[in-house]
């Protein structure tokens, strides 16, 4: 249970790429949520303006949440590696 988190350069670098990535998307669907217009996409139909807008900010924090979380692994892990001597 001591290798939990993996600390081979290859994994870190992906944890890096793949979290910069999402976090990067989270944050652009923040600002598409910020700079819309009053007039969305599906003006005229309530449902699916709720449903636009719902669905913008869910995958946003989600983005962002994932993209975060994975920097964080990156973080621990090449501190572990250093730590381990890799």
């Amino acid at each position: 249970m001591d290798e939990d988190i993996r600390t081979g350069p290859a994994r870190i670098g992906l944890y890096v790429t793949i979290g910069a990535v999402l976090a990067a998307l989270g944050l652009a669907g923040v600002a598409v949520y910020t700079f819309t217009p009053r007039n969305t996409p599906v003006e005229g139909d309530a449902q699916a303006d709720a449903a636009w807008q719902s669905a913008v900010i869910i995958g946003s924090a989600l983005a962002v949440g994932v993209g975060v979380l994975l920097l964080l692994m990156a973080l621990v892990a090449s501190r572990r590696a250093r730590h381990e001597g890799r």
